[in-house]
């Protein structure tokens, strides 16, 4: 089985870091040289010197979505056309699968706030469900909501 021992640099300087073999095996295809990416890891001073072990690796499209604290859904029931009940289902769905599938250590988990816009009133509600924010999710929410009605926010705001 694979691994990698690479080395990552940045303005302050250069860290030694290892993928074994299940993470090698997820990001290779991020880990090229002269390549920007997110590194997401625990640090490790077991061989004397200080090293990341890597959990995760994110290009910087995707930079957003790992970071996201908070996932904010709306569902619209004028402009849905009667279909609102059946998209807030499959989304549902959707979140109940991202919230059981077996999460990537060091993972941060998001809150879910859903907002329902009746035309006349907002009523805004938080799942007690986590999640972590994988695109994948987030395009298949898209393709249920639209894009407009889908907002990451990272941090406290």
């Amino acid at each position: 089985q694979k691994m990698a021992i690479i080395s990552l640099q940045d303005k302050s300087g250069i860290i030694e870091c290892v993928a074994f073999s299940e993470c090698y095996q997820r990001f290779a295809h991020l880990l090229q040289q002269d390549t920007v990416v997110l590194v997401v890891g625990k640090t490790d001073n077991s061989r004397g010197e200080q090293q990341i072990i890597i959990d995760r690796v994110s290009n910087l499209q995707d930079c957003s979505l790992y970071l996201a604290k908070r996932i904010e859904l709306t569902f619209h029931e004028e402009k849905s056309n009667g279909a609102m009940k059946g998209q807030m289902e499959l989304v549902s769905g959707l979140l109940k699968q991202a919230g059981s599938a077996k999460s990537v250590a060091g993972a941060s988990l998001a809150d879910v706030i859903v907002h329902i816009n009746s035309g006349k009133h907002v009523t805004t509600l938080q799942s007690q469900q986590r999640i972590v924010v994988e695109p994948k999710l987030v395009q298949q929410i898209c393709e249920v909501i639209g894009q407009d009605n889908i907002r990451l926010i990272s941090g406290s705001g």
